[in-house]
C-alpha cells in the first residue's frame, strides 16, 4: 500500500516539475519575443501574456510588473494615435 502512495507521489511531483518547466519556456520565449519588437500591438500582447505566465506560477510581483508596462504602452499609444487624427 505504501509503494502505491509512493509512485503516486512521485509521479505527481514529476508531473508538477514538467508543467513548471514549461512555463519557464514560454516566459522565455515571450520575452526573445520582447526584445525582438518595437513599441506595438505585438509588444503589448506580449507583456500580457507574460503577465499571465507569470501568475498562473505564483509569481504576482512580477506579473503585476509586466501588466503595468502593458498598459502604459497602451496609453501611449493611443495618445500617439490620437495626435494623428485629422
Amino acid at each position: 500500500m505504501n509503494r502505491i502512495k509512493i509512485v503516486y507521489f512521485f509521479s505527481a511531483l514529476l508531473l508538477l516539475y514538467g508543467y513548471t518547466f514549461a512555463q519557464q519556456y514560454k516566459i522565455d520565449s515571450l520575452k526573445k519575443i520582447l526584445s525582438e519588437t518595437k513599441e506595438d500591438t505585438t509588444r503589448i500582447g506580449a507583456l500580457n501574456l507574460i503577465s499571465r505566465q507569470l501568475l498562473n506560477t505564483g509569481k504576482p510581483d512580477s506579473a503585476h510588473k509586466y501588466a503595468n508596462l502593458a498598459k502604459i504602452l497602451a496609453e501611449k499609444i493611443i495618445f500617439i494615435n490620437k495626435g494623428n487624427e485629422i
